[in-house]
């Protein structure tokens, strides 16, 4: 998974810097490692000695890119319960835009083995699509949010990319100067959700493809 941290409008603003992200990632027990320009130099390294040219790849004034690898249990129903909160929120700011719903629908179908890959992909690339359609960063970060969270079905580590989008929406609604509640709160909501999964998993009872079950 590559997330694109922006350092201008957030890591500066809330006084956090790259670094400290990576601090804050690697102590996470399902990260499993950690590509960044800030994970192998020295930050004392001036970046101008190393060339700005040379870094292209992994950062830029405004981004730093990090490519994060996690170890997670496979897709489960409590992330199509979390992209289903963003999906309503959408549509009560978008009547009648139903394409973020569409894509919820079918990768629960494609989760179950009721709709096969190539639909369900199909609809996740429509979903990340219309947030090119929309002005507000907001309503950007949370499309983009519906199709990582949709994407766990192929690839657990888009589980990770759900709450990357759904945080920077709030950060883009309330401002850097104050969102630091709101995100600790809905971060809290995350853990909790996750803890209790790892203790009541086995109280799903719904169905799985076959492709999620080996």
């Amino acid at each position: 998974m590559t997330v694109k941290y922006k350092v201008s409008d957030f890591a500066k603003d809330l006084n956090v810097s790259a670094k400290k992200v990576l601090d804050e990632l690697n102590a996470m027990d399902n990260i499993s490692s950690i590509s960044a320009y800030q994970s192998i130099a020295d930050n004392t390294i001036p970046v101008d000695f190393v060339g700005r040219e040379n870094l292209s790849a992994l950062m830029s004034d405004e981004y730093t890119r990090m490519v994060i690898t996690a170890d997670t249990e496979p897709e489960g129903e409590e992330a199509f319960a979390l992209v289903e909160e963003t999906v309503e929120r959408l549509e009560q700011k978008y009547p009648g835009e139903d394409r973020s719903r569409t894509t919820l629908e079918l990768c629960r179908l494609w989760a179950a083995g009721t709709v096969k890959m190539p639909q369900a992909k199909a609809a996740i690339l429509a979903c990340h699509a219309l947030a090119r359609e929309w002005d507000s960063p907001e309503d950007i970060a949370l499309c983009h949010a519906v199709g990582q969270g949709c994407s766990v079905v192929h690839t657990a580590g888009h589980a990770m990319g759900y709450p990357i989008y759904e945080l920077t929406a709030l950060v883009c609604a309330l401002g850097p100067d104050r969102c630091r509640a709101a995100v600790d709160t809905r971060a809290q909501i995350y853990l909790d959700r996750l803890l209790y999964w790892q203790d009541h998993w086995r109280d799903w009872s719904g169905s799985w493809a076959a492709f999620l079950c080996r």
